[in-house]
Order: C-alpha cells, then structure tokens, then sequence
C-alpha cells in the first residue's frame, strides 16, 4: 500500500482504460538508504539499472517457458493458456525494460544519467523529476515512441524465435 500512487496507480490507469488506450501507471518510488552506500552516486546507477535487467532476465524467462511448451507436448489447451501467457510476459518485460531505460526522471534511466552526468548536471536533470511522468505519459498516448518499441519487439521476436528452435 506504500507504494500505491493515487494518480499513477488509480487514476491514470483507469483512464486509459475507460477510452480504450493500452493502461499506463506507476507507483511510489522504493526509497534506497543511501547513508548505507560507500559511494551513493555510483550506487544509486547500479541500482537504477536493477529494474530494467530483471525484465530482461524475467523476459528471457519466459522464452525459456515458451519453448519448453513447445518441445514438450502437453494437453493443447494447458499449451494454448501457457503459451499466450509466456509471449505475453515476454513482451511486457521488453516494454518495462526499454520504457524504464529511457533518460527521464524518475525513469530508471533518468537516474542512471543523472548518476553519471558531471553532479552539476545530474542534479539539474534531477529537476525534471516531478514533471517527468507527465513527459513520459504524453509521450506514450501519443505514439512518439514507436520508433524505440519496434526495433525492441523485432529483437524479443527473434529471440523467441531462436528459442523455439525456428532459426
């Protein structure tokens, strides 16, 4: 329940959902005890890069679950249900992965930027934090990010492809 953001966990959400777009949200950000960190600036990238490498692995995953289905012939509905469920979390985790990445706070690849940026830079980028999801948001319902998610979904297709055992 810490986590849940009214807007971005509710009400944007449900929004989208209401006029037919694909839903879109957040939550809260986990606060990270940086006072624990021996170098927090460089801490905090590796961090940031946490999210987007656990969908890629949790995407490869579900690779994985797609082509032990289809190496192993079970009941066909079982296969159907499972299938579909697999190429599903295959694609959302390449859609988190690659969103997450992009250099906007408080995107993780707006804080992976903001870490490796000379401080004076980093922490001006850090401003855009509270407008960010704004960006983000408009950038998603208006398409303008096509050209990043295309190139990505060619890549999950092939790998998917290849295990299969297609290529």
């Amino acid at each position: 329940m810490r986590h849940i953001d009214p807007l971005g966990t509710v009400v944007i959400p449900s929004l989208l959902l209401f006029v037919g777009v694909p839903p879109f949200g957040w939550a809260k950000a986990v606060p990270v005890a940086t006072s624990a960190l021996r170098n927090p600036r460089r801490a905090l990238v590796f961090v940031a890069l946490a999210g987007p490498v656990a969908n890629i692995v949790m995407a490869f995953v579900w690779c994985g679950v797609l082509g032990a289905i289809v190496r192993f012939h079970a009941n066909a509905t079982l296969t159907q249900w499972v299938g579909s469920m697999a190429e599903a979390g295959v694609m959302v985790n390449v859609v988190l992965a690659v969103l997450n990445l992009l250099p906007i706070p408080p995107l993780d690849g707006g804080r992976v930027l903001a870490g490796v940026l000379p401080s004076r830079w980093g922490s001006r980028l850090e401003k855009v934090e509270p407008f960010g999801m704004i960006v983000v948001l408009c950038l998603v319902v208006m398409s303008w990010l096509d050209w990043l998610f295309v190139p990505a979904f060619r890549v999950a297709g092939r790998c998917m492809t290849v295990m299969l055992g297609a290529a």
